[in-house]
């Protein structure tokens, strides 16, 4: 590696030095016996080429030490610009994937609206007795009555059909009594209840008489000649009879007639 590279040269360098040293060391002890005639004058130029030479390396070695130093240098500016590139580089994806991402987001919020506006929950648990609308796919209106739902922990509710010729007789808060299909009225007896809600407009089934649609509620689950609990179930069948204020003899007798009266002097 350049370091180790970094760390031979400078040994080299050291040794060059040293060596350079102790032969400077020595041509100062050679000079002087060279020109007392004691030693001959080669000794001392080889002596000093020695030196010039330990001196030339150890140069070579500092100037190899300065540029490995520098190709270090280099490999790190290297090293930083690649890491500052890539982290832009991260920071550019990162904001891309964190755009795409936000905007799956919304797509989804969005797809999760229509689905809650598409799905259709009722606000209490029961039976459906009625669905209105039952083609698939179809568009309705806000507020369009879907279907209808007879709650299973509310009190019992009864649809009733009334003639038109009867309803002037109805009113809300009126008792009734209701017997069930299934059960015998002579041995059970009836289960009264109460009107709660008598329609304002006539409905026209198909193929049908209008009848006015009321709606009769049953405070208490309870025949009144047997203690047996009764099992009621969405679209049992049963009759219900609204019981009205008393009237006398006479009124029974003058209908009909105030009636037929009445027909008479519109025909004239």
């Amino acid at each position: 590696t350049l370091e180790r590279s970094i760390l031979e040269k400078e040994a080299e360098q050291r040794i060059s030095l040293l060596k350079a040293g102790l032969v400077a060391e020595e041509i100062a002890i050679l000079a002087p016996l060279v020109e007392a005639g004691h030693e001959p004058r080669a000794a001392l130029i080889a002596t000093r080429a020695r030196h010039q030479q330990e001196t030339g390396a150890a140069e070579l070695a500092g100037l190899a030490v300065a540029a490995r130093r520098a190709d270090v240098i280099g490999k790190q500016r290297e090293i930083e610009s690649a890491i500052a590139n890539f982290r832009a580089a991260a920071a550019e994806t990162l904001v891309e994937e964190q755009t795409k991402a936000a905007q799956l987001l919304a797509r989804q919020d969005a797809l999760r609206g229509k689905v809650r506006h598409a799905e259709v929950r009722a606000p209490l648990d029961g039976t459906v007795s009625a669905v209105h609308v039952k083609t698939v796919g179809a568009v309705v209106q806000a507020g369009t009555m879907l279907v209808e739902i007879v709650p299973s922990e509310a009190e019992y509710l009864v649809r009733a059909q009334i003639n038109p010729q009867d309803i002037a007789d109805v009113q809300p808060g009126q008792v009734t009594r209701i017997s069930l299909a299934a059960y015998d009225p002579s041995r059970y007896g009836v289960i009264m209840g109460v009107v709660r809600r008598v329609s304002t407009n006539t409905t026209q089934p198909e193929n049908a008489m209008p009848f006015y649609e009321t709606i009769i509620a049953i405070p208490e689950v309870a025949f009144t000649k047997s203690s047996d609990e009764p099992v009621i179930s969405s679209g049992m069948p049963l009759q219900v009879d609204i019981l009205g204020g008393k009237r006398t003899v006479m009124e029974y007798i003058m209908t009909p007639i105030q009636k037929s009266l009445a027909t008479a002097f519109r025909e004239n």
